[in-house]
């Protein structure tokens, strides 16, 4: 059983979470509602204000339930995957997500709406950030099943290192089945940070939960 009460009022809620909290809450016409409509039905209904990144995540999942928008435009994507991952968003400047804020997010938007397909410049934004960051592949679902052509596309027409999308995926593999992770293993590594970064947020929606 939720305590909605809680939930808003801690800014590191998850996303799923806070949208339980929501319905339990105000049911579910708060998604055609004004935000100072909302944000007073909350304090009426809860006696809670909201920090920033929880108003973030309210308008972010309120966009991700009416609309595709996050799914067609790599703008309201990016910041969708900002608020779903507590990091104040900033309109006036365009801000960058971390691989495992991108995996995270995308986790997030497919849990609302699995059917929503991306489009390729949503794609290839999410790609451009991976590469930007030193990865040439994703193991992670459901992000790897939304970037990896990408990602490849854009391996080949900038380093045209295909092979190291091969290592990538054999060095994670022999990982996996419980190889060391050795210090110049810098790709595989990276990966691990996003699977740890994954079940701690896991962790925690299910200590909250």
């Amino acid at each position: 059983m939720i305590n909605p009460v809680k939930i808003l009022a801690n800014d590191r809620s998850s996303p799923i979470l806070v949208l339980r909290a929501m319905y339990k809450e105000l049911g579910h016409e708060w998604v055609n509602w004004e935000p100072e409509t909302i944000w007073d039905e909350i304090l009426n209904e809860t006696n809670v204000n909201p920090p920033r990144v929880n108003k973030d995540k309210i308008m972010a999942l309120k966009l991700c339930i009416k609309t595709t928008v996050p799914w067609e435009d790599w703008y309201p994507f990016t910041t969708c995957v900002l608020c779903f991952n507590d990091i104040p968003v900033d309109m006036e400047i365009a801000q960058e997500c971390s691989p495992s804020q991108l995996t995270y997010g995308v986790k997030i938007l497919t849990e609302l709406q699995p059917e929503h397909i991306y489009r390729r410049d949503v794609q290839f934004m999410a790609a451009s950030m991976l590469t930007s960051n030193g990865i040439c592949w994703i193991p992670q679902e459901p992000f790897g099943s939304m970037v990896n052509e990408a990602l490849e596309h854009l391996i080949k027409v900038t380093s045209g290192n295909m092979e190291a999308i091969d290592q990538a995926k054999a060095d994670y593999a022999a990982y996996k089945n419980g190889s060391e992770l050795g210090e110049d293993n810098v790709h595989t590594t990276r990966l691990v940070a996003i699977d740890q970064y994954i079940q701690h947020k896991n962790d925690l929606e299910e200590r909250m939960g």
